[in-house]
């Protein structure tokens, strides 16, 4: 077909005019196509700040760790450093929000603490500039994941993808509590519109895992894998499909490869024991359960949530103890639990009194 360049220009500009280079350059676009900016897009273009220098290097740097999903104290890091170099870099909030989310949802630190954060620095970018909607899925989902507040989260969620920000989001929490086909579309769109990071490909595994579609969830952690060998979260992840097949021997070697790449993090030591435990090697999941038992004892340097002890006891067949942990888990409102109406690694207490009784504590929505 035939094509035609219809405008060029060269700009150059200095890393501390950056904003004002983007500002220039949306305004010459355009005009140029015939869409002319609405007053709101003109209104926040004119007043971009500068932005300096050494705080936007920190945020690039901290922003590739954390769609990696690599490096989270590393990321927080650098931003702290940038916000405290600029205090009014909105972008720097908006990253630190996402780490601080990353951390709590990946079992790294207490929920009460990650997600208390990163609803604070979500506000606080905003706060600097209210267009950022983006943002609005990193306050949705310290909501929903660190308060149960399904109706809070869902109404920002639905705010951001107006704007095709937080179908990955949103669509996870709504598989999470039980609106699974919908949740699927809304990742499906994730993946669609980020076709290359790992997060949306990842995360839409781990919900056809959760929607039983084991076979299919195998095969989107395995794309991942095959771009990221060294995703080690995808590794964990993978071992959940394989297991619920039965593929045990298959789920362990995933889980030694998580915790090759990704350090002896509890949450990988925690589903080694519980494969262990359904595998019958009673030994090697004991081993591990005492290892994450020492390791919370201890206090550091990894943090051990409750319900991690709790995946372990399920692999043993020990479903009193199990229930002991859940529920406090509960009482230090755990983010894990938003996983207890439909993550398979539950299915064997969901017949447990106790079980059913936390379900309802936990007031998700109508499926």
């Amino acid at each position: 077909p035939h094509e035609e360049e219809f405008w060029s220009e060269t700009y150059q500009s200095s890393i501390e005019g950056v904003y004002g280079l983007y500002r220039n350059i949306a305004q010459a676009v355009a005009d140029q196509v015939g869409a002319p900016l609405t007053p709101q897009e003109r209104a926040h273009l004119a007043e971009a700040p500068e932005v300096k220098p050494e705080a936007y290097d920190l945020y690039q740097r901290a922003n590739q760790l954390i769609r990696l999903r690599t490096g989270f104290d590393e990321a927080i890091g650098y931003l702290e450093q940038a916000v405290e170099i600029d205090p009014s870099y909105a972008p720097a909030y908006a990253a630190l929000s996402s780490a601080y989310n990353m951390q709590a949802t990946y079992f790294l630190v207490p929920s009460s603490d990650g997600y208390h954060s990163a609803k604070l620095a979500a506000q606080a970018a905003l706060g600097l500039d209210p267009t950022r909607v983006g943002t609005l899925v990193d306050l949705g989902m310290a909501k929903a994941w660190g308060e149960y507040d399904w109706e809070g989260a869902e109404k920002d969620f639905l705010e951001a993808i107006q704007f095709d920000k937080g179908h990955q989001t949103y669509g996870q929490m709504l598989v999470y509590i039980g609106r699974t086909e919908e949740g699927l579309e809304h990742l499906r769109k994730a993946v669609e519109l980020d076709p290359i990071s790992p997060a949306p490909r990842m995360f839409l595994g781990v919900c056809l895992d959760y929607a039983r579609r084991h076979g299919e969830a195998v095969e989107q952690l395995d794309s991942i894998i095959s771009i990221y060998p060294d995703q080690g979260y995808a590794h964990f992840f993978l071992s959940s499909p394989l297991a619920a097949q039965g593929l045990y021997a298959e789920a362990i070697a995933q889980l030694n490869r998580a915790v090759e790449y990704g350090d002896s993090q509890p949450m990988f030591l925690a589903s080694l024991s519980q494969i262990y435990g359904l595998m019958g090697q009673r030994d090697s999941a004991s081993a591990f359960l005492n290892d994450l038992m020492e390791m919370r004892e201890q206090g550091g340097p990894h943090y051990v949530a409750p319900d991690l002890i709790a995946w372990a006891h399920i692999g043993l067949g020990q479903h009193d103890e199990a229930m002991d942990w859940l529920e406090r888990a509960w009482d230090e409102r755990e983010q894990g639990l938003i996983h207890l109406k439909m993550a398979p690694l539950f299915d064997p207490l969901r017949s447990h009194p106790r079980f059913q009784a936390l379900l309802e504590k936990m007031n998700f929505p109508e499926g």
